[in-house]
């Protein structure tokens, strides 16, 4: 099967924001009996047809997607794509036919595609140009006055009114495409530190989430033990305390770079499938690396990046 992903304005009926963050409600009570995917992790809390969003809660076709800013994330995964991730202020509208896996309204959002399923079309505003991706980390960076296609992996090919023939747009380049304008040529990829973040976590597999939904996580998961990696033996400790029980094991990054395999250890000791890492990025995403090449952890493993 084809997909695709559309970035367009036309909304299907957009909830009322419930805190930082918010999950559209339908433009009819049905759609909220098709459930197209799942939410994997957000930051602050969420409404979704009329129920309280948590962490493995299904999302839905024609289910619109809200996150507010300054700090609310929103991460998700449907049949088509891997993993996505939103940022403050994104806006996107799931499956809205059966031909688009997303429709990008607003705000930014990255998702990862996978080489082994359907090519999958997206499409963005208005004049809605249509963006097919295969194998593919991209983001959308919608604006008034336009969206910025961007390919951390992958190709996308991009075919819009203003072009008489489709664009590619190779990994490691970016494609601006203006509100009533002609798409100019690919440039060199330039990601924001915000953006950095977000694509290395889409290309270990990383879970971004609020510190307090890790437990949640792990409740969605049937888990009651886990490993806790952080920056220091203080963040990882205090995240620890937000589990009530739940059994957990403490490591530090450090520890963890040194000896890949003490991780796996203490998780078959206490029977763990998740791995949740807390502190600064930079010396968490060493320990991303390593876990995800070097410590052979069982495939199924979930490593979670949790926030303030």
């Amino acid at each position: 099967m084809r997909f695709r992903i559309v970035v367009g304005l036309a909304v299907l009926g957009l909830a009322g924001l419930a805190s930082s963050v918010a999950l559209g409600r339908h433009a009819h009570e049905l759609a909220c009996s098709a459930t197209w995917g799942a939410v994997d992790g957000y930051h602050v809390t969420a409404r979704h047809c009329h129920t309280p969003v948590t962490v493995g809660a299904p999302i839905y076709r024609v289910d619109t997607l809200k996150t507010s800013p300054p700090s609310g994330t929103f991460d998700f995964h449907t049949p088509f794509l891997a993993q996505c991730h939103q940022g403050p202020g994104a806006t996107d509208v799931i499956a809205p036919t059966a031909a688009i896996a997303i429709r990008h309204l607003a705000g930014t959002t990255w998702c990862r595609h996978l080489i082994t399923s359907s090519k999958t079309w997206l499409t963005t505003t208005p004049p809605h140009n249509v963006i097919t991706v295969s194998g593919s980390i991209l983001g959308l960076n919608t604006s008034a006055r336009g969206t910025l296609v961007q390919i951390a992996e992958g190709t996308a090919t991009i075919s819009t009114p203003a072009s008489p023939t489709p664009i590619v747009v190779q990994q490691g380049s970016q494609l601006f495409l203006p509100t009533g304008g002609v798409p100019g040529s690919p440039s060199p990829l330039v990601l924001s530190p915000v953006d950095q973040v977000t694509v290395k976590e889409l290309q270990l597999n990383v879970i971004a989430m609020g510190s307090p939904q890790a437990a949640e996580h792990l409740q969605s998961r049937g888990e009651t033990s886990t490993v806790v990696v952080g920056d220091t033996s203080e963040s990882a400790r205090r995240e620890a305390a937000l589990l009530p029980g739940v059994k957990v094991a403490i490591l530090t990054a450090d520890q963890v770079r040194r000896k890949p395999t003490v991780v796996t250890a203490q998780a078959a000791q206490l029977g763990a499938h998740s791995v949740i890492t807390v502190g600064a990025f930079g010396a968490i995403e060493p320990a991303w690396e390593v876990m995800r090449t070097k410590s052979n952890l069982p495939e199924g493993t979930a490593v979670v990046y949790a926030t303030p």
